[in-house]
């Protein structure tokens, strides 16, 4: 038998072919501009394209990409929204105080850049769990506005699984309804959530669950949230504590009850039960709220998984070419426990280790950023008893306020490490006297030390970055550092350097090394090499201190110091 299509009006023909076509659309990269370049298809097709649903979106670069190219009532419903879950009120005001569309969708990429816990990675970890988190609550907790899912999703989105879930079906008392706990993010943080329709609202107040809750006394308020808390004893601390003050006063009331002339505390707190269960709710409430307010306004784990490696670095900082800074930064990594199960002459290990560093403007655009790999046998550090592997790198960048983040990683165990700081960067330009940071080295005098270590050369000496946290008083220190203008600060013919190291217990009053020594000025900068002797010095913290003035007029002088600690 042979099926005849209906009779179809324009309108109808019109909706189906919206429907048809409004997937093809969705591929265009030029999503933003589909108002103009199709302006000649009828009102209801627009319509339904600028009203798109983006619930794919799973990696970074597909989210930026849609930002990029929505129009703006896809940008209210599937961006803008969902984004505001996650700022603070003074984020919030900055963000409200941007009238364009272009202005609020670089404020969106600009906090992704921020929050990046580490830049280094392929993708933004913070962002690719929010959107996962986002993708969850639009399947398990759907609403039909934006941004698409219920209050619950909101705690979903923000803060992502919590820490205990209780379900609650409803019965003839209660509305369905649920609590969560999200001791992760803040001890006590709690929130409830009653059931509206097809959706759940957020609750501040538990009692709301209860069919008569707008009906009761504060007494039978109180009474009634004894018996929800009760049963939200494993949720959260808060009613942990609430049910075991309760249960106390069950106790006292059952007391009284069999021994009703015994004169105790029990009997007292039995004969006004109520007052009681009022107490214990009000603190509890006030529990929360002081849990909330210390809440922030969306929480991130940080990438424990990844980030295995422990490092520590060393930073110095140099002029550079056309006003720039140098910054050469030294990168120690412990063998053993870390790098290696067990550290030892015996193992059979090679190590192949990475090291990354990346410098970023306030804006978040790269700056500058260095790499280097490294390769030896594990033995061979053992051997020369240095218990950290090394790394080198330099970038370059002008004087500011820059983000440095730094990486190592164990390409054998696909292990990373890293950090990221807000790094202040010094300023060379101008006349006066100046030192740069002091970098502490160690002379590479053996095969396997230009095997183990990144081997570079300073005043005709090869060098390598000192391998030790602590300063070793058996292990030469060399300490480099560069002098600026000597000649245009004022200079003649000789300046005096003096170095100290000064006991930090002490002070001024414990000087364990001193140096003066004299240098002719031959040229505008002056680079300096200098071993330190630290056999007579005792263990401790100290204040590495050193000095230049000029001979001719010792007003004009210079000082840098550094930080150590000798074992």
């Amino acid at each position: 038998m042979r099926y005849r299509m209906p009779e179809m009006n324009r309108q109808t023909r019109v909706c189906i072919l919206s429907f048809c076509l409004a997937p093809c659309f969705l591929l265009l990269p030029g999503l933003g501009k589909l108002e103009t370049q199709y302006c000649h298809f009828p009102r209801q097709l627009l319509v339904s394209l600028q009203q798109v649903r983006l619930d794919s979106l799973r990696t970074e670069k597909q989210y930026l990409a849609a930002l990029h190219a929505a129009v703006e009532t896809t940008f209210k419903n599937e961006f803008e929204t969902e984004f505001l879950l996650l700022l603070d009120a003074q984020q919030t005001q900055a963000y409200d105080s941007l009238t364009t569309l272009d202005g609020r969708k670089a404020y969106i990429e600009n906090y992704w850049k921020a929050s990046n816990p580490n830049p280094l990675l392929p993708e933004n970890d913070w962002l690719v769990d929010v959107l996962k988190r986002r993708a969850y609550a639009r399947e398990n907790f759907p609403a039909p506005e934006p941004p698409y899912f219920d209050d619950r999703g909101k705690y979903y989105f923000k803060y992502g699984k919590p820490s205990f879930r209780f379900e609650d079906a409803g019965d003839f008392n209660t509305y369905p309804n649920e609590s969560w706990s999200y001791e992760n993010v803040t001890r006590n943080f709690l929130a409830h959530f009653v059931k509206e329709g097809a959706a759940y609202r957020d609750i501040d107040d538990l009692t709301m669950i209860l069919i008569t809750g707008r009906r009761m006394t504060p007494e039978k308020r109180a009474a009634n949230w004894s018996v929800l808390a009760i049963k939200r004893a494993a949720v959260s601390p808060v009613f942990g504590r609430a049910a075991v003050r309760l249960h106390e006063l069950a106790t006292a009331q059952l007391h009284a009850a069999a021994f009703s002339n015994s004169l105790t505390v029990l009997t007292i707190e039995a004969a006004i039960p109520h007052t009681i269960q009022m107490q214990i709710s009000d603190q509890a409430q006030q529990d929360v709220i002081k849990a909330r307010d210390a809440t922030p306004p969306a929480a991130h784990d940080e990438i424990n998984a990844v980030n295995k490696l422990q490092f520590t670095h060393d930073l110095a900082q140099f002029r550079g070419p056309k006003g720039a800074t140098r910054l050469e930064i030294a990168l120690l990594s412990p063998f053993n426990k870390n790098l290696l199960k067990k550290f030892s002459r015996d193992s059979g290990d090679t190590l192949r280790l990475g090291y990354r560093c990346l410098l970023r403007d306030r804006q978040f655009e790269p700056i500058a950023e260095d790499a280097m790999m490294s390769e030896f046998q594990a033995k061979l550090a053992a051997t020369a008893k240095f218990p950290n592997a090394v790394g080198k790198l330099t970038v370059s960048a002008l004087p500011g306020e820059s983000e440095l983040t730094l990486q190592i990683k164990d390409v054998r165990q696909d292990k990373i490490g890293f950090t990221r700081q807000t790094l202040g960067i010094r300023d060379f330009r101008g006349d006066a006297l100046m030192i740069s940071d002091i970098q502490f080295l160690t002379e590479a005098t053996s095969a396997n030390q230009r095997q183990i270590l990144p081997v570079f050369t300073k005043l005709n000496t090869a060098v390598a970055p000192y391998p030790f946290e602590k300063i070793k008083k058996t292990i030469p220190l060399l300490c480099y550092f560069e002098i600026y203008n000597l000649k245009s600060s004022g200079i003649t013919d000789n300046y005096e350097v003096v170095y100290k190291v000064i006991s930090e217990k002490s002070g001024d009053k414990n000087i364990a090394v001193s140096v003066t020594y004299t240098r002719p000025v031959t040229d505008d900068t002056a680079p300096e090499l200098i071993g330190i002797d630290l056999r007579q010095a005792p263990k401790g913290a100290h204040r590495l201190e050193i000095t230049v003035t000029a001979m001719n007029d010792r007003r004009i002088t210079a000082i840098t110091q550094k930080e150590i600690i000798i074992e």
